[in-house]
Parts: C-alpha cells; sequence; structure tokens
C-alpha cells in the first residue's frame, strides 16, 4: 500500500496521520508535497505527522534527498513535529539531521506527548 494520510486542523496545527509505506523516493516527495499543499490552503504554521503506520523503506541517499527537499518547501518559521516508530527512529532522526541543516524547523519523536508540547511551542 502506498502513503496514504487523513489529516484534521487543530487550532494553528495541522494533524496528520500517515500509513502505508514508502516504496521510494518518488512516493515521499508526492507525501510530502500534499503534505505541504494541505498546510498551505488551511494556514496552519505547525505540522504534526504521525507516522507510526507508515513503514520506512526507501534507502539513506532517497531519505537525504526527500530531507533536502521538504527543507526547501517549509518556511524555517515553521514547526514540524513527526512521530515514528521507535524501530524506526535512527533512520528518521537522519532525516531529520538532513532537514535541520538546512534550516527545517522538525523534530522527531517517539513519545506522543512530547511531539504535541514541541509542535505547539510548550515549554519542556
Amino acid at each position: 500500500m502506498a502513503i496514504t494520510f487523513t489529516y484534521e486542523v487543530k487550532g494553528k496545527i495541522l494533524h496528520v496521520k500517515t500509513e502505508g509505506y514508502d516504496e521510494n523516493l518518488k512516493d515521499v516527495l508526492s507525501y510530502s508535497a500534499r503534505v505541504v499543499r494541505t498546510a498551505i490552503k488551511h494556514r496552519t504554521p505547525h505540522v504534526f505527522c504521525d507516522e507510526r503506520d507508515l513503514e520506512y523503506r526507501i534507502s539513506d541517499m532517497e531519505s537525504y534527498l526527500s530531507a533536502e527537499k521538504a527543507a526547501q518547501s517549509i518556511p524555517a518559521a515553521h514547526r514540524v513535529a513527526i512521530l515514528c516508530r521507535p524501530n524506526q527512529y535512527e533512520e528518521a532522526v537522519f532525516w531529520e539531521l538532513v532537514a535541520s541543516n538546512r534550516f527545517m524547523n522538525v523534530k522527531i519523536f517517539t513519545d506522543e506527548e512530547g511531539a504535541w508540547s514541541w509542535v505547539k511551542g510548550e515549554p519542556k
């Protein structure tokens, strides 16, 4: 099953629930672009992506390229929290490192409460 998602707008936060698997770079870029378009449409400066039902299958190079592209399309003032499975944390943190080195304000979590607090800008 390709990447699919549903979403809900919660104030200034776009809550995205993703499932399926990322089979190739094209799928990941399409998913990312659809989320960005949805955030723009609803004027939500912050995005919470629950990717616990998404299986990461792309290579490190494809992950690198998708993070570069995401960082180009999302303004640095926006916050993006990504909630992933614990067994995919290392892959997700690599993506975060690439994107944040290109000034994307993104953070990876395996803890849902921590992700919500961060995306809302709440102090620790």
